[in-house]
């Protein structure tokens, strides 16, 4: 999937070589910054989330109760993701 956006994204952006071309493409990018930064912002918490439950994880023994609850915070939001 990613592949095919990336090769999407070099048929339509093709190399700068006007200043017209260089204002459209700068609005382009300037329209979907915003969006941009909300997904990053909104994987970046995702990250964080999953490196907190990983360190909960690695502090409890394997098979105890308290790694099995974790081990569910753990699975749930991957579960919903995919």
């Amino acid at each position: 999937m990613y592949f095919f956006l990336y090769l999407s994204i070099f048929r339509e952006y093709t190399k700068i070589e006007s200043g017209e071309q260089r204002r459209q493409y700068k609005a382009d990018f300037n329209k979907d910054y915003r969006e941009y930064q909300t997904l990053h912002q909104m994987v970046e918490r995702v990250s964080q989330h999953f490196e907190q439950l990983e360190k909960r994880l690695r502090q409890e023994k394997e098979g105890s109760d308290a790694y099995k609850v974790t081990m569910v915070h753990f699975i749930s939001p991957v579960q919903f993701i995919v």
